[in-house]
């Protein structure tokens, strides 16, 4: 406990969550090393993750309680073999935009891995302005 929280003090402690999406044909587990290596070491208190239907509807499983230290959010994209970037983007605003609904961030950062980035990007270019999406 005291390495936990002597590291904790080299990172930012913010609200602003963390979203973790996976790669194609992945899903939210490619990310749980890095995310329980966040939580082991002190950079965050909560790791959640977020299922989007291949209809786009969004379940969350865990909750993040006001004031989590650096929530981690990983998503699982159950159309993870579909070959549309576009889609990909769609899927990512969905999750994004309910997790601003439910909890009301005001900012967010994103990581993503592979065809995750692509997903990111597209989301980024098909909603630039979109109230419904946190400040990245």
């Amino acid at each position: 406990m005291v390495h936990r929280a002597r590291a904790a003090k080299r990172f930012v402690n913010s609200t602003t969550p963390t979203f973790f999406i996976h790669g194609w044909g992945s899903s939210y587990h490619a990310e749980q090393h890095m995310a329980n290596v966040a939580k082991r070491d002190g950079a965050t208190d909560t790791i959640i993750w977020a299922n989007v239907a291949k209809d786009g509807q969004v379940t969350f499983h865990g909750n993040i309680k006001k004031g989590a230290r650096n929530p981690i959010i990983e998503v699982n994209l159950a159309d993870n073999k579909q070959m549309s970037y576009k889609k990909d983007g769609e899927y990512v605003f969905d999750v994004v935009s309910a997790a601003k609904k439910k909890w009301g961030f005001a900012k967010m950062n994103l990581v993503g891995h592979s065809m995750g980035n692509l997903g990111i990007v597209y989301m980024l270019r098909d909603h630039p302005n979109s109230s419904q999406l946190p400040t990245l």
